[in-house]
């Protein structure tokens, strides 16, 4: 499954221009007393809204260099997607590759907007991008994979994983996208170890048990599927409306 959480993009975006004094934009507004503290609020983990409200405020403030307002924008982006609204998320990650087209992170997250919005030929036009400036990033690769599947294209996704895991040996998001591109080319035996192997990797994810099931239906097997389906739901509650809208419902 596609990586959806931002949270190891902030911590590595946080200091790229932003923590010694970025250099100053044309006409900066007065110095903000309590920048620091705005900052961090800005780029590190926390609630949305004290985080959107944190990154307008230093975005308003005119006292950071293009470079360091993409890196705000992202977050604020960020921010914005945790709360679901992910059209204002794509507008702040569009926004911020217009201050640094070479960000890879704002090429990356706009992927999960565009994911998120259903677009999904789009998703992998960014995906293409950010692993155009960061071919080492397995995140993308899984994500694009992952979009692909969406997209109707699984047949073209299956190299994406593999170079996900190539990068990430036993990753469990990788590993349960490549059984999905398994599943929908109808590989199911090797979907069925792909599914249980990430569950091994990881237990408590949903979407595995979820694809196992679909697998186990697939193969007219609704005894062993019920209690993968079972645990998927306790895991997450919201699961059958997630694999309906991707086009899997189990029902």
């Amino acid at each position: 499954m596609r990586v959806l959480t931002h949270g190891f993009v902030l911590s590595m975006i946080a200091g790229i221009s932003l923590a010694a004094g970025a250099g100053l934009a044309a006409a900066p507004a007065a110095p903000l007393d309590n920048r620091d503290t705005l900052l961090e609020t800005c780029t590190t983990a926390g609630p949305s809204d004290a985080r959107l409200a944190a990154c307008t405020t230093l975005l308003q403030s005119n006292q950071e260099d293009a470079q360091a307002e993409a890196v705000l924008l992202i977050n604020r982006g960020n921010a914005h997607a945790e709360k679901g609204a992910h059209d204002a998320a794509l507008r702040d990650y569009d926004e911020a590759i217009g201050r640094d087209p070479t960000n890879q992170y704002a090429h990356f997250d706009r992927g999960i907007a565009l994911d998120e919005l259903g677009r999904y030929q789009d998703a992998i036009l960014a995906y293409d991008r950010a692993i155009a400036l960061a071919p080492d990033n397995a995140a993308a690769f899984n994500n694009r994979c992952w979009a692909r599947v969406l997209a109707g294209e699984p047949a073209n996704a299956l190299s994406d994983c593999d170079e996900s895991l190539r990068l990430e040996p036993n990753d469990p998001d990788a590993l349960d996208t490549r059984a999905f591109v398994y599943f929908r080319v109808g590989r199911l035996d090797e979907a069925i170890v792909g599914f249980t192997a990430a569950i091994a990797a990881r237990a408590e994810q949903p979407t595995a048990f979820y694809g196992r099931a679909l697998v186990r239906l697939k193969n007219r097997d609704p005894a062993l599927a019920a209690p993968d389906l079972a645990e998927a739901r306790r895991l997450d509650p919201d699961i059958d409306n997630k694999f309906r809208r991707w086009g899997m419902p189990a029902d």
